[in-house]
């Protein structure tokens, strides 16, 4: 009897890990696009492009996902928080002439949001 006890727990559990990495999983892929926006939608603002359009789409897709994720508010707004931020450096970046694309390929990019 023990040993079924024990097998069920042990089931459970690693149940609950595949569940978190999978969560995890989903997080990071969820991340790494909101990276690509912000470097997108930054640089392309630099080179001229209003991106109100787009800003409100990736912001309803980034609601869409917090809700998936099931995210509590202060990961929502520090989510958001570093969203803005990579914006704003990646802006700066193309402002300055520090970044390796030019405003051709960025609008390219951008347009294909």
């Amino acid at each position: 009897m023990k040993t079924l006890a024990l097998i069920t727990i042990l089931s459970v559990f690693s149940m609950s890990l595949t569940s978190m990495a999978q969560a995890n999983s989903k997080e990071s892929y969820y991340t790494n696009q909101m990276a690509n926006y912000a470097t997108i939608i930054g640089r392309a603002t630099a080179c001229g492009s209003d991106p109100t359009k787009e800003l409100k789409k990736v912001g309803v897709w980034m609601d869409q996902w917090f809700d998936e994720l099931n995210l509590s508010q202060k990961m929502r707004a520090t989510y958001l928080n570093i969203f803005m931020e990579g914006t704003k450096h990646h802006l700066l970046q193309q402002k300055s002439g520090n970044s390796p694309d030019t405003c051709k390929s960025v609008q390219k990019a951008f347009r294909s949001l």
